[in-house]
């Protein structure tokens, strides 16, 4: 009877979390600009403009004489090893220390572009295989026994092995590469959900049973909707709760502001207070993709957030990776025609009332969402506002933005356009 009871609440949160993840928070992000960093030896002044640092720049050859030691290379110079079986335990030793070596951002974009060119120059690269599911790229990598063959021929091969070779680097190298994760905490007894922040540690994200389901910790389980890559380039020594508050008020001060400014771009007013929301120190985000959209090549991407919270810079995929992409390759990440479009306002709140648009609605929507403009990658801060479904496709809108919840990607809308999508709000309220 009791297991009874448990597999039912276990179902009961399942269906809450399958309904959340189309409609949870996460954290807005406007596009990314053209102008990606590159890695210029010794010059870097130049080649990281826009980020304020500290400290001086470090040659290129200082950081190949600090980097390359990590670095063991066997059968006749084809296959490189990254970190021995020591410095693999030693470096893990910091971070389960609650200790940091920091890096700086030049040497962080010095690892970036360091992969690149090795991933050209060896047949095969050796990572510790334990350390694909720690990273949550299993999706790509599962199965592999942590013996990566470069095949430059695949371009989406590519750009996901190289991806997942410096999220391994940058993690090892530094503890303060941390996990971010965003999801509910399903409280099945109060049939109740809460949006939570956790970060890696936090043993609500442990709450599994041994084939994977999730496991009713005093009466509540953890539901992981988004993991985010963050780093601080603030030169700290350690890590740990009050590393991770740092790293979470600095995103969401950023994501408040880029979003903010973004709308405000396009002619959606916002009320926002610009003044005083600079971060403590320029930040690495890397938004992993989600389940629905790790088939997408232009998901696997590297950004660095300026310490002013103004911009946000494309530093992997660098110019000339994405400059070998064929042309037209998974550009178009939605299928159009659209068949049928409805809409619920409140979701996901329960017992929310699916309306369907008229014809005059259907048409005013399906141009907005098919007229080939570029979806951003990211996904929204509080609770949605209505609810788009779009034949199988969930679109949220929020705060002035439209949300495909399948691919984690948005459509910032103009102003005409949010009038138009607010007015269908009151409409059906």
């Amino acid at each position: 009877m009791k297991n009874n009871k448990k597999i039912a609440a276990i179902a009961f949160c399942m269906v809450i979390a399958a309904t959340l993840l189309f409609s949870i928070t996460a954290f807005a992000m406007s596009d990314v600009s053209d102008t990606e960093k590159e890695f210029v030896p010794d010059e870097f002044e130049s080649a990281i403009p826009s980020v304020e640092l500290e400290t001086a720049p470090e040659s290129q050859s200082d950081m190949q004489a600090k980097f390359n030691e990590f670095i063991s290379v066997e059968n006749d110079g084809k296959t490189a090893i990254l970190f021995s079986d020591e410095q693999y335990e030693a470096l893990l030793a910091v971070r389960n220390g609650g200790k940091r070596t920091a890096l700086s951002y030049e040497e962080a974009l010095y690892l970036i572009n360091d992969t690149i060119g090795m991933y050209s120059q060896y047949e095969e690269i050796v990572i510790k295989s334990e350390m694909i599911d720690l990273l949550g790229l299993e999706f790509y990598l599962g199965g592999n026994s942590g013996i990566i063959v470069p095949d430059e021929n695949d371009y989406s091969k590519t750009v996901r092995d190289i991806y997942s070779l410096i999220l391994y680097r940058l993690y090892l190298h530094d503890s303060g590469f941390a996990s971010m994760y965003t999801g509910h905490l399903c409280i099945p007894e109060k049939a109740e959900s809460e949006f939570l922040i956790l970060f890696e540690g936090d043993k609500r994200l442990e709450s599994k049973e041994s084939d994977g389901t999730p496991w009713i910790t005093n009466d509540s389980v953890y539901f992981v909707n988004k993991r985010i890559f963050l780093l601080a380039f603030d030169n700290g020594n350690e890590i740990g709760a009050d590393y991770n508050n740092t790293l979470m008020n600095n995103y969401i001060k950023w994501a408040d502001e880029d979003m903010a400014a973004e709308l405000a771009h396009r002619g959606v007013k916002q009320d926002f207070d610009f003044e005083g929301n600079s971060l403590s120190a320029p930040m690495l985000v890397i938004d992993m993709p989600l389940e629905g959209d790790n088939m997408f090549v232009n998901s696997y991407t590297i950004d660095i957030v300026t310490q002013a919270a103004d911009s946000r810079d494309r530093l992997y995929p660098t110019p000339e990776l994405a400059a070998a992409k064929p042309e037209g390759y998974f550009d178009r990440i939605h299928s159009f025609p659209i068949q049928s479009i409805t809409v619920s306002i409140g979701f996901p709140h329960l017992g929310a009332e699916r309306h369907e648009v008229t014809k005059e609605e259907f048409d005013s929507i399906k141009a907005i969402l098919d007229n080939g403009k570029e979806w951003s990658y990211g996904i929204h801060v509080g609770d949605i506002t209505a609810r788009f479904t779009v034949d199988q496709c969930g679109i949220n809108y929020y705060n002035g933005a439209l949300y495909n919840t399948e691919t984690g990607s948005y459509l910032t809308l103009t102003s005409e356009e949010n009038e138009f999508i607010v007015s269908l709000i009151e409409k059906y309220k």
